[in-house]
């Protein structure tokens, strides 16, 4: 359950972000800050594997603490904290992005204003909040296997639709 739940939260944003990161750098210029920001999380992925092997710390707290101090404990926290909140909102302003125009198209047949966009943000909140609350990863082990399939017939959807598009007109390389 835990690799589900690992594999749908990496891959679901990168591949909901990827395609418009793309489009607006170009393909030359999107496809070397992907290779760049895999050689950087690589390397940061072995700093903080030779941390832990050399501590024997177990978690980011413990390798802050270890490799720079006690006082660096509570910062790592601060910054897990930080930056799991900020994720959270990237994800829930990208939900009610990609709701937003299926609520205008299906339900209300006009474009909506933006406290009912804020709305549609909080209805897409709603059933996810719950599951926020499991005591542990092995209770989600459906939604995450659902979210894995859904993730599946997007990557698909995206792949048809940038080959549609392709074969409609030139892709830019700048």
């Amino acid at each position: 359950s835990s690799v589900f739940s690992l594999v749908a939260t990496l891959v679901g944003g990168g591949c909901l972000s990827l395609p418009f990161a793309f489009q607006k750098t170009g393909l030359v210029l999107g496809v070397t800050y992907l290779f760049v920001s895999g050689v950087l999380s690589g390397y940061s992925m072995r700093l903080l594997l030779s941390c832990s092997r050399r501590t024997g710390a177990q978690n980011y707290e413990e390798c802050g603490e270890k490799a720079f101090g006690p006082r660096m404990k509570y910062v790592t926290m601060c910054l897990l904290i930080g930056m799991t909140f900020l994720a959270s909102v990237a994800y829930l302003i990208l939900a009610r992005d990609l709701a937003t125009p299926l609520v205008e198209s299906y339900v209300t047949g006009h474009q909506t204003e933006q406290k009912t966009h804020n709305l549609i943000a909080l209805v897409c909140l709603l059933p996810v909040v719950p599951l926020c609350y499991a005591k542990s990863l092995h209770s989600l082990r459906f939604t995450s296997l659902v979210s894995l399939l859904a993730l599946c017939l997007l990557s698909v959807a995206i792949v048809y639709r940038t080959v549609d598009r392709a074969s409609q007109r030139p892709i830019r390389i700048d």
